[in-house]
């Protein structure tokens, strides 16, 4: 009797994984990243070759900075005082991405989407709260809210 229990456990963990492999995987709406152009807050045309930073960054977005983590040096990890454009990736399969309510247009390239959003877009689209130190933006894909762009600006 024991042996029927290994042998039910056994076939039990090897058709899982193929039962498993049968069905997509869902969408993984973490896979959102936002960055400044050229890792540099401050970016611009004379400093920042966007064209082949983008290029390199797209090999996989994930492993450079995002600006949805909350790591900088601002209050609460809040971006400080930056002024670059700002590129948002995603998944190709990705839906409609928005920033501050407004639709971003978007480039696809291999598995990934890519926007630019320039300084102007980005900053009116960050919204004041009594409560917090900083400004901020949602990101959305469709209607599903996927991070916030913080920021604050002083000295």
């Amino acid at each position: 009797m024991h042996q029927g229990r290994l042998l039910a456990l056994f076939i039990t963990v090897s058709i899982a994984p193929a039962a498993a492999q049968e069905r997509p995987a869902p969408a993984d709406p973490r896979r959102v990243v936002v960055r400044f152009a050229c890792d540099d807050k401050y970016a611009t045309p004379a400093t920042c070759d966007e064209a082949t930073w983008r290029q390199a960054t797209l090999l996989n977005p994930t492993t450079g900075p995002d600006l949805l983590l909350h790591q900088d040096g601002g209050p609460g990890g809040a971006a400080w005082n930056g002024d670059a454009p700002l590129f948002v990736f995603v998944h190709a399969s990705t839906g409609v991405v928005s920033l501050g309510g407004v639709k971003l247009a978007g480039t696809t390239a291999g598995e990934w989407r890519w926007f630019r959003v320039p300084r102007t877009q980005w900053a009116a689209a960050l919204r004041g709260d009594a409560r917090e130190p900083y400004r901020k933006a949602v990101v959305r894909v469709g209607k599903q809210p996927v991070g916030e762009l913080w920021f604050a600006e002083g000295e």
